[in-house]
């Protein structure tokens, strides 16, 4: 698929697949109930799916009373369309850099980027901010990652977790849940947990304290609010029942400023809690992994951390694929190689299981 993005990066434009926009247009209803109903959804935000036709594709002989109806009406004639394409919101639509970016979907196998070893330390920061790892590249677990793709940088090294917090981490899996809900209702599977990590600068770490949460909110471009943690127990309330979260999103839709995603509160994304990382890349890297950031082996101090914080982006991505013949095919033949269990490509529920099982094992 190819991409593209508006001038300022607030949506994508992607390319897709007949098939692809065919199956979207028969879930289109139920995905714009999903949506209404759940406000902090991580799934994509569309915002139209159209059809690009060519002048080449009519031919001169045809009438134009054929081509009174719109496209898809029985009673007019229409090729299909050269191309279609998708438009949705940019989940990296933010101000702040986005120094590492992982593409997840819970699976192990063939899930790491190969990278060689590089010597100019400013062109590996450069290539690091434009790759996108993989599971692998994150947990450290893949069975053809080397120590010195692991240990390369102090800032991989420091993403091995996910540090939102117990609150936020609640909520995202709760959210997490209904979403592969849906996803696995409609038969799809192979989609991603796109992650997007900020380093914030040392200088510029917000400690969280019990009267405030420092929580930037975009209510419109260019200003921000901050949130009192009372709000936030509410909204922690709510969530325990569909009737209780109806309720507090109506309220919002009659306040003058949109909502915004508890996921997208700070300049876009998370704020991370405070943390210790090391100062220096791990000179304990194996092939098998890296020396975790919460290691405490003898002779280590904290004093040889630094504190450090991160604000994530995240979304699921890439939610049009069903569990084609295709795609039973390929489940079928990678699982002569490896465990079949651990590919990409799995039945519906499986996929589903498997993929909220992983992104909880990342977050603390």
């Amino acid at each position: 698929a190819q991409m593209w993005f508006t001038p300022g990066k607030m949506f994508v434009i992607k390319s897709m697949t007949s098939s692809e926009a065919r199956f979207f247009n028969s879930i289109a209803k139920d995905y714009c109930e999903h949506m209404t109903k759940q406000a902090e959804s991580l799934l994509p935000k569309f915002y139209g799916v159209f059809g690009l036709w060519s002048p080449d594709q009519f031919s001169a002989g045809m009438h134009e009373s054929a081509l009174e109806f719109e496209p898809g009406d029985p009673r007019g004639w229409w090729p299909e369309p050269a191309a279609w394409l998708v438009v949705m919101q940019n989940i990296f639509d933010t101000p702040l850099e986005i120094h590492l970016k992982f593409d997840l979907k819970g699976s192990t196998v063939n899930r790491n980027v190969r990278t060689k070893p590089l010597q100019d330390a400013d062109f590996v920061r450069r290539q690091r901010r434009q790759t996108v790892y993989k599971d692998c590249d994150l947990t450290g677990l893949g069975e053809h990652a080397t120590a010195t793709e692991l240990a390369e940088s102090e800032d991989r090294s420091a993403c091995r977790k996910v540090r939102m917090g117990r609150l936020m981490k609640m909520i995202l899996m709760q959210q997490l849940q209904v979403d592969t809900q849906f996803l696995q209702k409609h038969g799809i599977m192979d989609y991603s947990f796109l992650l997007g990590i900020h380093n914030v600068p040392e200088d510029q770490i917000e400690e969280k304290g019990s009267k405030k949460v420092r929580t930037l909110i975009p209510l419109k471009r260019g200003s921000a609010a901050t949130v009192d943690a009372a709000t936030v127990s509410k909204i922690k309330a709510s969530l325990t029942t569909p009737e209780k979260k109806a309720s507090v999103i109506t309220q919002k839709n009659k306040s003058k400023s949109p909502y915004v995603s508890m996921f997208r509160r700070h300049h876009g994304g998370i704020l991370s809690e405070v943390f210790r990382g090391p100062t220096a890349p791990r000179k304990g890297a194996t092939a098998k992994g890296i020396v975790p950031a919460n290691d405490q082996s003898p002779g280590k101090s904290a004093d040889s951390e630094k504190r450090k914080q991160q604000v994530y982006f995240l979304g699921i991505i890439d939610c049009l694929q069903t569990y084609t013949a295709a795609k039973m095919a390929e489940t079928g033949l990678k699982g002569i190689v490896h465990d079949w269990t651990k590919v990409s490509s799995v039945p519906p529920h499986m996929y589903a299981s498997r993929f909220v099982k992983f992104i909880d094992s990342i977050i603390e």
